[in-house]
């Protein structure tokens, strides 16, 4: 056999072995390496951080998931305040990222361009706008349809503006949630309409002296299902990641993990598969 037949065989053995990796999916390379990367924001607390004592939400729900499928968890750490996590899902640079607030009026809009990559998993807790009140007086708003004769603050931009006038409920606007926070704690607004990680925040500042409104009923129209996002190339892999993650829904542990961090668990809105 001559040196250029040898070099041919070479070149076609090369192209056919980087022709398997390349269609690898992630599955097959999830199998293969028994590890996922999952993707976060070290300073985005209650959900994800750095910390071994206090890793987060969404980063305690990945640790669960990995432990059911038996494969090992690396972490990509990123800044939402300019990247974003389908981002990364999409590119391929991670396998699974958690805390997706879905909602059929908003991901049209907000994740449209994911649309063809990115899928999701199974919803495994609801969210939404929740009362935050005086611990004076906890029972005084148990919905924002019918509050009573109350005065409610609200972030800058927030989704739940509109329906406040839509119901007729006056509301006034501030910077932030921490802004909200303190109008409640000064008396300027009788209650606050906040998302419901709100809840760690005032836990982590108890001078506030402000609590979460017992009994408080989480509107459906402003209901979002919280479910992670994977890439849509293989549906063996989000398979994969809701029979790790149905495991831990049945459980307990997605109540006990928010409840660590004081955020109140709401069941997935719409019949689940």
């Amino acid at each position: 056999m001559s040196k250029i037949e040898i070099c041919i065989i070479l070149l076609v053995v090369s192209a056919f072995a980087n022709g398997l990796v390349a269609q690898e999916t992630t599955y097959d390379r999830v199998k293969r390496a028994r590890s996922i990367t999952f993707v976060g924001d070290r300073q985005n607390m209650p959900y994800a951080s750095d910390r071994d004592s206090l890793p987060g939400i969404d980063v305690e729900l990945a640790r669960l998931i990995a432990k059911e499928l038996k494969i090992r968890l690396y972490y990509r750490w990123i800044d939402t305040s300019h990247e974003n996590l389908l981002e990364f899902i999409e590119n391929g640079e991670a396998d699974l990222a958690l805390g997706v607030a879905q909602d059929s009026r908003q991901v049209g809009r907000k994740h449209h361009r994911f649309g063809e990559k990115v899928t999701f998993t199974r919803p495994y807790y609801s969210t939404g706008y929740v009362a935050v009140v005086p611990k004076s007086r906890p029972g005084s708003v148990s919905s924002f349809r019918n509050p009573g004769k109350v005065t409610i603050g609200i972030e800058q931009g927030a989704l739940i503006e509109r329906k406040l006038q839509q119901w007729n409920v006056p509301a006034i606007s501030y910077s932030n949630q921490l802004a909200v926070l303190l109008a409640i704690r000064k008396g300027d607004v009788d209650a606050g309409a906040l998302w419901a990680d709100a809840g760690y925040h005032i836990h982590e500042n108890p001078g506030l002296n402000v609590q979460l409104a017992p009994g408080f009923t989480l509107d459906t129209e402003l209901q979002m299902n919280v479910v992670g996002a994977v890439r849509r190339e293989d549906g063996k892999f989000v398979e994969l990641i809701n029979r790790g993650l149905q495991r831990v829904i049945e459980s307990g542990a997605v109540q006990q993990v928010l409840h660590r961090y004081h955020v109140p668990f709401f069941s997935p809105a719409g019949k689940q598969e």
